[in-house]
């Protein structure tokens, strides 16, 4: 039984039928890219200023305050429904928000690769480690992740 599933996906992925499916895909996804591109730019300068602060900002916080999920960040966060998950998908926000980790979560990953390693270390050397992992240099360029208007 399992082997005539095999036969029968591998033929369905193979078919013209498939290929039909995923070239439909590719070009409803392009549509979409530019009719959002489109309503972005309709907007007036002030209110993609307002829109782009407000989506960016959502990420800010569901990334370093509520550390929530991507389905967190859609749902709850932006307030959309069920259809937005494979749309904002294809958008890339799934993997841009899979690529961002908390600086806590970097470094106790960090700390997890000196204990595997077996490797001696201090708090200084989990610093470099860290400005190596996220800055590709010893040097950390800012540590700013928002605008303190009471920082000096």
């Amino acid at each position: 039984m399992e082997k005539q599933f095999k036969n029968k996906f591998d033929e369905y992925m193979a078919s013209d039928e498939y290929r039909e499916y995923l070239d439909t895909l590719e070009k409803c996804q392009a549509e979409y890219e530019i009719k959002a591109k489109e309503t972005f730019e309709s907007l007036e300068y002030d209110q993609r200023m307002y829109v782009a602060f407000h989506l960016y900002f959502q990420l800010y916080e569901n990334e370093f305050i509520d550390q929530g999920s991507y389905r967190h960040l859609i749902y709850t966060k932006l307030g959309f429904s069920t259809d937005a998950y494979s749309t904002l998908m294809d958008s890339g926000l799934m993997s841009l928000h899979n690529s961002i980790f908390p600086h806590d979560d970097v470094i106790d990953g960090i700390v997890g690769i000196f204990k595997l390693l077996e490797i001696d270390y201090n708090d200084k050397l989990v610093q470099k480690a860290y400005r190596v992992f996220c800055y590709g240099s010893l040097y950390e360029p800012s540590k700013q992740l928002k605008f303190d208007f009471e920082e000096e």
